[in-house]
């Protein structure tokens, strides 16, 4: 009898032991995996902070970009890509850009919604990002729309005291820049 009961006990400690080694698992998985993406945000982080000093050219809306609204990585990458349309923004001309936060942009590649090669299509949604007109936040709060250079007709309404253009949220508004002035969007306009 007894040694049905060592046996008994013995069986009940092997189970518990594997249960707690496998909760133990599971912990230690789940503190791996958050240390995983912090390791992953840490990583992103620094290759845009590497890509903001790799702009070998200051001009005023690189500065603009890189000390006031402090994301536009990616808008400043496709600009390049497209020339004409960045020599526009450095011409005498007032402009307003609508420049979307990296993630806006990250989103859009991920989905498969920029092609990053497609240089017509690049130019097609920059275009969507520039009016060629001085627009501050008052401007926009008083109007229905803005025409960007596409002519593409962009909605403006706005919503729970935030300004939206299309679906996009304005977060950030007037930031002067040589040329013009900038307000960061958290949405790509297509």
């Amino acid at each position: 009898m007894k040694r049905y009961y060592l046996g008994l006990f013995c069986v009940f400690m092997l189970v518990f032991a594997c249960r707690e080694s496998a909760e133990k698992k599971a912990r230690q998985k789940k503190i791996d995996d958050s240390l995983k993406q912090i390791r992953l945000q840490d990583s992103l982080k620094k290759v845009q902070e590497n890509e903001i000093k790799n702009f070998n050219t200051p001009t005023p809306l690189n500065i603009a970009i890189q000390k006031k609204l402090k994301t536009g990585v990616y808008f400043l990458r496709l600009l390049h890509k497209v020339p004409e349309l960045e020599k526009k923004l450095t011409q005498n001309e007032p402009h307003t850009l609508f420049i979307p936060t990296d993630s806006a942009f990250t989103d859009s590649f991920q989905s498969k919604k920029i092609d990053s090669t497609n240089t017509t299509q690049i130019q097609k949604i920059l275009k969507n990002h520039v009016v060629p007109a001085h627009l501050s936040l008052m401007d926009l709060m008083n109007s229905n729309e803005v025409i960007p250079l596409s002519q593409k007709k962009i909605p403006v309404q706005i919503k729970n005291k935030r300004i939206y253009l299309q679906n996009a949220q304005v977060l950030h508004s007037d930031i002067p820049y040589l040329f013009g002035i900038i307000h960061s969007i958290d949405q790509v306009l297509y």
